[in-house]
């Protein structure tokens, strides 16, 4: 399970996992800014890296005029990447062997790689789109973590968090993207104790190429509310990220 250490999660759920859930903080964290970031030139080589601007204008078609839309780019993402690590770092996790799992996503480990990431939220549910077109060098990595294997061991998981349990329930779905290799999850999240809370989240993940998608779908409910239909928010995940892939195509 050490071995994959990068982007089990992704991104989007690693926000979760980091306090952004409502449920339990970590820390202070840090607040999403707007981008100051010069975007580098397009480019068209077939097996050269997209800019940001280019990621960016696929997710800005997905997130379309949804509701408390925002978008951060690859300088913001290492940023924000690297202070859920340190966040992460006072969690005690059990098994311990499933830290690596719930530590998300680490831009800083995708070399050259450019990401961009678009959010839209309302107040009990968001959406996240992550776009990455990978450094040619961290492709193996990332088929290894789409491996269907990667949660194994780790579908029930306690946090201990300033004294408080988290419990977290990984369980793997099916998908069917058009993508080389693709995976799906649903995360559960309930705690701490005294809270009537729970945090559904259920994420479609491909790679096709040299780009990586992932679309997200957050639900906060109350204890004994309305369940949320997983098949149905399922294929609307798999419409979305099929939807990323087309659009990532043309630019080739």
């Amino acid at each position: 399970m050490q071995k994959r250490s990068m982007m089990i999660l992704p991104l989007a759920t690693a926000f979760v996992l980091a306090g952004c859930s409502g449920t339990v903080e970590y820390g202070s964290g840090v607040a999403p800014t707007a981008s100051t970031t010069q975007s580098p030139a397009p480019v068209s080589s077939e097996n050269s890296i997209l800019s940001d601007e280019q990621a960016m204008k696929v997710v800005e078609q997905l997130l379309g005029d949804a509701e408390g839309a925002h978008i951060l780019t690859t300088e913001e993402l290492r940023a924000q990447s690297q202070a859920m690590k340190q966040q992460f770092d006072g969690v005690q996790v059990e098994p311990a062997k499933c830290r690596q799992v719930l530590a998300g996503s680490s831009l800083s480990d995708l070399g050259t790689s450019t990401q961009v990431v678009g959010t839209s939220q309302t107040a009990s549910s968001s959406r996240t789109y992550q776009v990455i077109s990978l450094d040619d060098t961290k492709l193996d990595t990332v088929r290894q973590l789409l491996q269907p294997d990667s949660f194994d061991g780790c579908e029930q998981v306690t946090e201990h968090v300033k004294g408080q349990d988290i419990e977290r329930q990984i369980k793997t779905l099916q998908t069917n993207l058009a993508a080389d290799q693709a995976s799906a999850f649903q995360l559960t999240t309930t705690g701490p104790q005294g809270s009537n809370t729970t945090a559904v989240a259920v994420s479609v993940q491909g790679l096709h190429g040299n780009e990586y998608v992932s679309v997200t779908d957050v639900v906060m409910s109350t204890h004994g509310g309305e369940e949320v239909d997983v098949q149905q928010v399922l294929s609307s995940l798999a419409k979305n990220a099929n939807k990323a892939f087309a659009a990532l195509e043309s630019m080739r």
